[in-house]
């Protein structure tokens, strides 16, 4: 005689609180999944700005103790084309594969000027608008324009504060003076708090901060000296908001960390 077995099925209940107990865990858990993947992204970025830092530290060691300047072009009136830190620009547009300036001294290590958090506005890395999300103090370390015909540079034996000024770091900016502004794009050129004057004197930056505090609400920055700190906000520029993470300065307002003489006058 044949025998029909009968299998219980799982009731509608049954069903409904085990999707519930399943919607619970992965409520507990993607928080910290998504911070252990915001911590290693943060390292990665530290690496490469470490390897950054040093390269510049490798071309000055070339170039007379002068660090890589923020652009280098034959022609300064045309701000389309030329040799950026980062990489070059053509037809508006730049080409961060490789920085034309430093990749000598990397290694021609791929992507090394893209963050890993960073919005581009594209995934062609030879066409970006702004660069790679890391911006470089060009001001004080590399070479400022006072006017047309005065260039400001300074060598590296007289910077004092090395190790208390950042070089490099996460930086990014809203671009506009707007609360309702809710995106941030990167920005190649690390704005400070002063700069200097030809007449050796300084004054405040009318700019606001750049800082791009995109790894958990940290900053990633390559000090002077060539180590490398994730940095908490310091001060929140107004009008920056955004989900990528919040735009300032490092440090508080009267905290200058951006300036490697401090109080020299020393112009080339």
């Amino acid at each position: 005689m044949k025998t029909t077995r009968y299998f219980r099925a799982f009731t509608l209940v049954e069903l409904l609180v085990t999707i519930a107990i399943l919607a619970i865990l992965a409520a507990l858990l993607l928080p910290a999944l998504n911070a252990a993947r915001g911590k290693g992204q943060s390292s990665v970025c530290a690496g490469k700005l470490k390897q950054i830092a040093l390269a510049n530290h490798m071309y000055a060691n070339d170039c007379d103790e002068f660090f890589v300047p923020y652009r280098e072009s034959e022609d300064d009136s045309d701000q389309s084309a030329g040799a950026y830190w980062f990489g070059t620009r053509v037809d508006g547009v730049y080409d961060i594969t490789e920085s034309p300036l430093l990749g000598t001294y990397y290694g021609h290590t791929a992507k090394l000027m893209v963050c890993p958090t960073a919005e581009l506005g594209t995934t062609d890395i030879t066409r970006t608008p702004y660069g790679g999300g890391y911006g470089y103090n060009g001001t004080w370390f590399g070479r400022y324009r006072l006017s047309d015909t005065e260039l400001w540079a300074i060598r590296r034996t007289a910077m004092r504060a090395l190790a208390r000024t950042v070089m490099f770091g996460d930086c990014g900016g809203s671009g506009k003076r707007s609360t309702s502004y809710a995106s941030i794009r990167v920005t190649p050129l690390m704005y400070c708090k002063v700069k200097p004057l030809s007449s050796g004197e300084r004054y405040d930056n009318a700019l606001s901060g750049t800082m791009h505090f995109r790894h958990l609400l940290r900053a990633n920055c390559a000090w002077g000296d060539g180590h490398v700190s994730p940095e908490p906000v310091g001060t929140i520029n107004s009008h920056t908001h955004a989900a990528e993470g919040p735009v300032g300065y490092l440090r508080a307002e009267n905290i200058d960390v951006y300036n490697p003489i401090r109080t020299s006058d020393e112009i080339r």
